[in-house]
């Protein structure tokens, strides 16, 4: 009887073991992939460090363009009366149109 429980024991102890070690593998096995990760990210940005080094900036060049600047107002504008809009030249007259 004392035999059968010591090999028991045995076979427990074995059986954890081997799950012990499968769970080791696949944690170390889930700790090298970010560590590869990082390995590569590492060389890439060694990479993109090399021309900042050597004071060297990728900038695309700026376009030129010509932009009509507005004409300045005056203090009037015309409409069409045919049309049936009103011609109201300043803030003083806008406000005795509403008046009216």
């Amino acid at each position: 009887m004392k035999e059968q429980v010591t090999d028991y024991v045995l076979e427990s102890l074995s059986s954890i073991k081997n799950k012990l070690t499968g769970r080791d593998d696949a944690f170390e096995a889930m700790m090298m992939a970010p560590k590869e990760e990082i390995v590569d990210l590492k060389g890439e940005l060694t990479i993109y460090k090399a021309p900042l080094g050597n004071g060297v900036f990728f900038e695309a060049p700026k376009p030129n363009v010509d932009v009509p600047k507005p004409k300045e107002f005056r203090g009037t504008r015309s409409t069409d009366v045919r049309r049936g809009e009103t011609g109201i030249g300043t803030y003083e007259e806008f406000q005795k149109e509403f008046k009216a």
